[in-house]
């Protein structure tokens, strides 16, 4: 991957310890071109262009521990691309959030950056359910054709990225990380491999910060941010109350994203923060991709119905027992007839009607699909 001049030294201005996208707005508005922001040393400059005293003598003290030269290295070895938002392929979803990142750090198929796509975001401690519900959501938008972003993060992310690589669809998925892009810095460690997966599947790894930087709690909510900005739709899977998965949602409203939150059980402590959004009315209630589909116009009916297969005992006897009965059976009639318990039946109906192999006609009366 070629990085020109130009890039070169506007990602030797991120470097600097202090210096966010404002102040590198200021100094990019000011000087001619990166490379004379850079050379820059006279402290009056550097006020004329909006920086305080204190900022100015830092930006100064700050830049001399910068090592272009090093960090051209690892951005070579780690074949990651540069792209300000002066660049016509920067995402224009993100372009058009406030405060944007100035410089993103990309590896991967950069091509995929501006195709339509979905956020996900959910809990860490994620349940069955909200795993099932991910797999069979991630399913129906990869078939239609759109990308799947995260933030490659252990619980909701790790299983949405999964499920867009298992996928038999051709979205991609689009990691968003809270640090380094570089080998040495991708976290959390256990998806390192997954990370890699993604690359291999022509997918993206994404982020705002500088090679080498290692996350912290102060670098995620910068992660978020563009989590939520480069998509159109973000969907809130589980939550719990006071989540961080609440704070991207919040930003999600903020940046005029369309949000979708997956109802859950009111006995879920996980879905406490999703069916909040959902009471408040600052979620649409998420039943199925078509949802969001119909926001790209994409019609996905009838797309999976006939790829449903049971995927349990349990589910495979209820799904026979059905087959029979083209008008459809009460719950009781189908705990009677599979001599299963109740809290079994209840579990594995909702499980089926979510993978798409049944549906309720209403009062609890279910037939195939």
């Amino acid at each position: 991957i070629m990085i020109n001049k130009e890039h070169l030294h506007i990602h030797a201005l991120n470097s600097i310890s202090g210096i966010g996208p404002q102040k590198l707005e200021l100094l990019l508005n000011y000087f001619d071109n990166p490379e004379e922001a850079w050379n820059c040393t006279n402290l009056n400059h550097l006020l004329d262009a909006g920086f305080s005293k204190k900022l100015a003598h830092k930006f100064l003290l700050e830049k001399q521990k910068v090592d272009i030269n090093k960090y051209y290295n690892i951005i070579c070895k780690n074949k990651i691309a540069i792209i300000t938002k002066f660049d016509n392929d920067y995402p224009t979803q993100l372009r058009d959030i406030y405060n944007a990142p100035i410089v993103l750090y990309v590896r991967g198929n950069t091509s995929i950056l501006n195709e339509p796509s979905v956020t996900i975001v959910g809990s860490r401690k994620f349940t069955p359910y909200g795993e099932r519900v991910t797999q069979k959501i991630v399913s129906e938008l990869t078939n239609a054709n759109i990308n799947i972003v995260s933030g490659l993060a252990l619980g909701i992310d790790a299983i949405s990225h999964h499920a867009c690589l298992t996928s038999k669809g051709n979205g991609k998925t689009i990691a968003v990380l809270g640090g380094g892009i570089d080998d040495f810095s991708i976290a959390p460690r256990t998806n390192f491999k997954l990370a890699n997966d993604i690359l291999n599947d022509g997918g993206v790894l994404l982020s705002s910060f500088v090679p080498l930087t290692k996350p912290n709690k102060g670098t995620f909510p910068a992660r978020n941010r563009i989590m939520t900005g480069i998509s159109e739709v973000t969907v809130a899977v589980e939550a719990e109350l006071n989540s961080g998965t609440l704070v991207t949602t919040k930003l999600a409203r903020e940046f005029n994203k369309r949000l979708f939150a997956v109802p859950g059980s009111i006995f879920s402590q996980t879905s406490v923060g999703t069916n909040d959004l959902i009471k408040n009315g600052f979620a649409s209630s998420l039943q199925d991709a078509n949802d969001i589909l119909n926001l790209f116009s994409i019609d996905n009916k009838h797309k999976n119905t006939n790829n449903y297969k049971p995927s349990s005992n349990e589910e495979k006897l209820i799904y026979d027992i059905l087959k029979d009965k083209p008008d459809g059976l009460s719950i009781d009639k189908i705990i009677r007839n599979s001599k299963l318990k109740e809290c079994e039946v209840g579990s594995c109906l909702v499980m089926m009607e979510l993978d798409g192999g049944i549906k309720n006609l209403g009062g609890n009366i279910f037939t195939l699909k």
